[in-house]
């Protein structure tokens, strides 16, 4: 499953309405261009990684998104959208080697249009697993609309849910990682959570009440930490208000911290203060948090609902004992998944340390860069490397 992580490409120049010498070795320079919505911090690790291994990426964007703190280039912003002119003068601008589109209204139609007119080798991004393959007419339909049919995606999907998608290669995000394995430490369990806070679908409350009855069996301490914007799908303004009174009134007393809008700099020395980042949320289609902690050293405990456990599925099948993935809605698995690290420092310290090693060998920069080429290589070698 991590083949496109480790394999190292290097292909003859591919013929296009111009000729294009290809860059599949490391460090040779290339050139692409993703189409996003917004700059989404999901991105930051990997354009990071790309820039580093000589990979010049252009983000085009409806809407600039969150600043990182990371040296990145500025993103191409196309508040209204792009026409089909636009899109032509900036690929031929840019000479791109891949262009890379996720669905963008306003965006994903014009560029993909420019991209065959330029002939230059173009995949779809998403966030449906590597494992729940399109049908044909799905396919047809999605290229119709602007949408290359090879696509790339950083969800694996659960280990047996279904065979892989033969038009689609999984590329996990990196994420940064300590320079050292995390030390044992005494003091209470740390929990983290981290998400959007007035989002109903992130059930921060769930984890409150699991925490509540774990708190009578062992010291504890639970940490929330997220945007409060509104301006955001299913946003509930009372959820946020009821977090911040129990913030100041809740049973859990100092036991509970709410931090709000921390910026992303922070996030990994918060990781780092952490035992385990749990994500209870329902429909997620990815869910990045978590595998930022385990960077830091902390465990991940994810519902069965959110892509990112395919993460700690696949690092347990390799003996990596990262954390556990309880089933959506459950909260008693939930609290079940917790507690071993609740009650044993030993078994807290080797999630931690095992978490930290899964990230260093299956996320990288470097692993993410090396993947990335050898599936941009594979899309260039193809004769139609756009269509169905």
């Amino acid at each position: 499953m991590m083949a496109a992580r480790t394999e190292h490409v290097t292909m003859p120049s591919v013929e296009g309405r111009r000729a294009r010498s290809w860059r599949a070795s490391r460090g040779a320079f290339m050139k692409v261009v993703f189409v996003v919505p917004r700059f989404h911090t999901n991105l930051a690790f990997a354009m990071r990684a790309l820039i580093d291994d000589a990979i010049t990426p252009t983000l085009v964007v409806r809407a600039p998104g969150a600043p990182t703190g990371l040296d990145l280039p500025a993103p191409v912003v196309f508040a209204d959208g792009a026409s089909l002119a636009d899109a032509r003068a900036l690929l031929a601008e840019k000479r791109p080697d891949l262009v890379v589109i996720r669905k963008t209204p306003g965006l994903g139609a014009p560029f993909h249009r420019a991209g065959l007119i330029a002939r230059v080798p173009m995949l779809a991004y998403d966030l449906r697993p590597w494992r729940r393959p399109r049908h044909w007419s799905a396919m047809i339909s999605g290229w119709l609309r602007g949408r290359p049919g090879r696509r790339i995606t950083p969800v694996p999907g659960a280990p047996g849910s279904g065979p892989p998608d033969p038009r689609a290669f999984y590329l996990p995000f990196p994420v940064s990682s300590a320079p050292e394995e995390p030390s044992r430490r005494d003091g209470p369990f740390r929990i983290l959570f981290v998400g959007k806070l007035a989002q109903i679908r992130k059930r921060p409350f769930m984890l409150i009440e699991a925490t509540e009855r774990l708190a009578r069996l062992g010291d504890l301490r639970l940490t929330m930490v997220g945007s409060t914007s509104l301006e955001i799908n299913a946003a509930d303004p009372d959820q946020l208000a009821r977090l911040r009174a129990y913030a100041a009134n809740g049973p859990l007393g100092d036991r509970f911290r709410l931090i709000e809008d921390a910026p992303f700099d922070a996030m990994p020395g918060i990781y780092a203060e952490h035992d385990v980042c749990v994500l209870p949320a329902t429909n997620e289609l990815l869910g990045i948090a978590p595998l930022e902690a385990m960077g830091r050293g902390a465990a991940a405990v994810i519902s069965s609902d959110a892509g990112s456990a395919g993460y700690v599925t696949i690092g347990r099948a390799a003996g990596f004992d990262c954390g556990a993935v309880f089933p959506d809605g459950d909260a008693a698995a939930l609290e079940a998944a917790l507690l071993p690290y609740l009650r044993d420092p030993e078994a807290r310290w080797r999630a931690r340390r095992d978490a930290w090693l899964w990230v260093r060998q299956a996320f990288s920069p470097q692993g993410f860069a090396a993947g990335f080429r050898a599936v941009a290589a594979k899309v260039a070698h193809s004769s139609a490397p756009s269509r169905p």
